[in-house]
């Protein structure tokens, strides 16, 4: 099924043409909703949808993560050291890059679509990928989340979840939002990254190499983990409208467009301006 996707893809690539269309949005925040998944950074290499869904990659292609480049009908992206991720507009997920943890392994994921009784209109699709150094999480549209690659420190224990709406991946553990806006994670805790039981009104969730962060529905953002480099220190920020981690910062972008850094990275933002969504690695 996968490869007579894929078949499609590329016989409707010799023949449409792909046109960036202008669109408006009510509100910044809306705008920063409808963008996430529709770009993505890896350790040295950018994923990007163009406005009909064709898929770009730019970048270091030293383990084949830029070799999805062209592909249309995509829905959603994500990036992690070395790989991409892409879903198909049927649902089902590509990938390429390094795969030394089975990280990469499409195929396994894909499988979990296939359950009987689920076909037609009823079939399970993927909505969304995470990407962590060697580890993915996928989120299907029942709500579960499926975790493949290096497993150490239960980082891929994510079979239990229930109700999910949102995932990201650190370096070494895994987030995610429940429709209630609670959340849960798993993964490497020794830092407390993990401890994020009693967060409630969540609108999504970021994960950087020891620490998590969590935009609040009223533009806080909640944080735990790693602080050497003040990462965590969020607690004064209002009017947020989109959060990202660097390995040992956070990145959030405010209502009127600014971006605010906090923690160890090295990042020029000053001259930014009129921003509404934000991606790292």
């Amino acid at each position: 099924q996968i490869e007579k996707e894929i078949q499609a893809n590329r016989a409707a690539e010799q023949t449409a043409m792909h046109i960036q269309k202008p669109v408006s949005y009510a509100s910044r925040e809306e705008a920063a909703e409808a963008l996430r998944g529709r770009f993505a950074v890896g350790m040295a290499h950018t994923v990007f949808l163009d406005g009909e869904g064709l898929l770009g990659v730019e970048g270091a292609n030293d383990c084949g993560q830029c070799d999805l480049r062209g592909h249309s009908r995509i829905k959603a992206v994500a990036a992690g050291p070395y790989r991409s991720a892409a879903i198909l507009d049927g649902g089902r997920i590509l990938m390429c890059g390094r795969n030394t943890d089975g990280q990469c392994d499409a195929q396994a994921l894909n499988r979990e679509l296939d359950v009987m009784g689920q076909t037609g209109e009823n079939a399970f699709t993927w909505q969304s990928v995470a990407c962590g150094q060697n580890h993915t999480a996928a989120l299907r549209s029942d709500g579960r989340v499926y975790t493949i690659g290096a497993n150490p420190d239960g980082r891929c224990d994510t079979r239990q979840w229930r109700e999910v709406t949102q995932i990201a991946c650190g370096i070494r553990h895994t987030v995610a939002r429940r429709s209630d806006g609670t959340c849960v994670a798993v993964g490497d805790n020794r830092y407390g990254q993990c401890n994020v039981a009693d967060w409630t009104n969540v609108r999504l969730v970021a994960a950087g190499e020891f620490h998590t962060v969590a935009l609040t529905d009223t533009g806080r953002v909640l944080a735990v983990g790693d602080n050497r480099g003040g990462e965590c220190d969020l607690e004064d920020l209002q009017g947020i409208i989109s959060v990202a981690c660097l390995p040992e910062a956070t990145v959030c972008v405010t209502a009127e467009g600014r971006v605010i850094i906090r923690g160890n990275g090295k990042l020029q933002v000053d001259s930014l301006e009129n921003i509404v969504a934000v991606d790292t690695c």
